[in-house]
């Protein structure tokens, strides 16, 4: 049995974080191919991303190509004679892999392949960056370590089998085209990145929102990745109720039908983006600092915050702040202790000599872990790591901490973050199955 088998006897789980994991399955849901309405069906569940496809008289659209060759060829085996057709039109909603990495599947020789012109940049930048965005999968999917292990289920292509499909028309602020009976409108908005598109099928009063909105409060400020503007994402969401679609259909999660319903999602989404940027804004404006914004805007208004798609599935709250904080502010907030602080080493060796020596830390950290304190816990075990980086104790009760804030979590990515450091850390002391 290994150590991370063994701490599950030890843990105290919520039951409330196992219910909500097992209702709400934001990315591990079955593989299905839903129709949304005539002539219009998306394939949900088959990787990270969905693909969206219009069925017209004269070919087909496909909005999203989903995050690799793998997923897409699954995805046209179980469409089967849908794809008879010569795709004319493959829209890429924005940059991100798992809405375009399996576009070589689908495209003809004469396909058109839109984007925004600032994708072009995103892959530029995607290109300088390659080292740190592999180490940030690396620790966001866990894709270090064995598939049993893995928190966010992603297998991505096998290299050499990628196939970057670059597009060969990019769109500004808005483009139209019409096939089949249906015009296209696309739109230029931001939320998760600069360069995404929403597409507006006005003759079925449908809206493909791409990222705009999924069900779950959303990724405002992914831990590891560049900033995201909280007022752009709810001014975009403003620029979307506008249309009144009839159809949202998300390139994340299931489709919502109904006027009525939509507009409700939307409103609520806007609400939700806009009091976080609303309150960092409120408190930045009366010289708060962000720790004490970390303490005082910990949640939504209670109205939003019992929504089924806004609970904090894929973003949370606390990191939305963090970001919106960072858009708005430098990173020196005014005290002058911390213009040019000691290295964490430095500062921790002296803080262990004033304890008496790192196991006084440990002792200190443990009677945390025994009071269900386990962020406390952590922060005691990082000191003594920080200095002794060996130091095996220390290791062990860091997995103990970790997983124990993994399994307390129904936040796909924190569950993630910590559950993988755990997995890897038993890995390097050779405790891992």
């Amino acid at each position: 049995m290994s150590i991370l088998e063994k701490n599950l006897n030890k843990i105290h789980i919520d039951p409330k974080v196992t219910k909500t994991i097992e209702n709400f399955k934001l990315i591990s849901g079955t593989p299905k191919i839903e129709k949304v309405c005539d002539s219009v069906y998306v394939a949900i569940n088959y990787g990270m991303g969905s693909v969206i496809i219009f069925d017209t008289e004269e070919g087909l659209v496909i909005v999203d190509t989903s995050d690799s060759r793998r997923v897409a060829r699954k995805i046209k085996a179980d469409l089967g004679e849908l794809l008879n057709k010569p795709v004319k039109k493959i829209i890429y909603t924005h940059c991100h892999g798992d809405h375009w990495m399996g576009t070589a599947e689908f495209v003809c020789p004469d396909t058109d392949v839109i984007a925004h012109r600032e994708f072009m940049d995103w892959l530029e930048y995607g290109r300088r960056l390659k080292g740190k965005d592999m180490r940030q999968n690396i620790l966001q999917y866990n894709f270090d370590l064995p598939v049993s292990h893995r928190h966010i289920k992603i297998i991505p292509d096998k290299p050499g089998d990628e196939k970057l499909v670059l597009p060969n028309l990019l769109v500004d602020d808005c483009i139209m085209f019409s096939l089949g009976g249906l015009d296209f409108k696309i739109y230029h908005i931001e939320c998760e990145t600069s360069d995404h598109l929403m597409v507006w099928v006005p003759q079925l009063e449908l809206l493909c929102c791409g990222d705009l909105y999924y069900a779950s409060f959303p990724n405002i400020s992914s831990p590891m990745k560049i900033v995201r503007s909280a007022y752009k994402w709810y001014k975009s969401l403003e620029q979307a109720m506008l249309l009144e679609p009839r159809y949202l259909v998300p390139s994340h999660t299931e489709p919502i039908k109904g006027k009525e319903k939509a507009a409700e999602v939307l409103r609520d989404y806007r609400d939700a983006v806009k009091f976080i940027d609303d309150e960092v804004v409120k408190a930045l404006n009366k010289g708060k600092t962000l720790e004490e914004m970390r303490s005082s805007i910990t949640s939504l208004p209670e109205h939003l915050a019992n929504k089924s798609y806004l609970l904090e599935l894929y973003g949370k709250v606390s990191w939305a702040v963090e970001g919106v904080f960072r858009i708005y502010s430098g990173w020196f907030e005014g005290n002058p202790t911390w213009l040019e602080p000691l290295p964490a080493k430095e500062r921790n060796t002296e803080l262990i000599d004033m304890a008496g020596g790192p196991e006084k830390i440990l002792m200190k950290a443990a009677q945390k872990q025994d009071e269900d304190l386990h962020q406390l816990a952590l922060e005691l075990c990082e000191i003594v790591i920080s200095v002794q980086p060996d130091n095996q104790e220390a290791l062990e009760m860091k997995i103990f901490s970790l997983q124990a804030l993994g399994l307390n979590t129904f936040n796909s990515n924190a569950r993630a973050f910590y559950l993988g450091e755990a997995a890897r850390i038993s890995q390097k002391l050779g405790l891992l199955d």
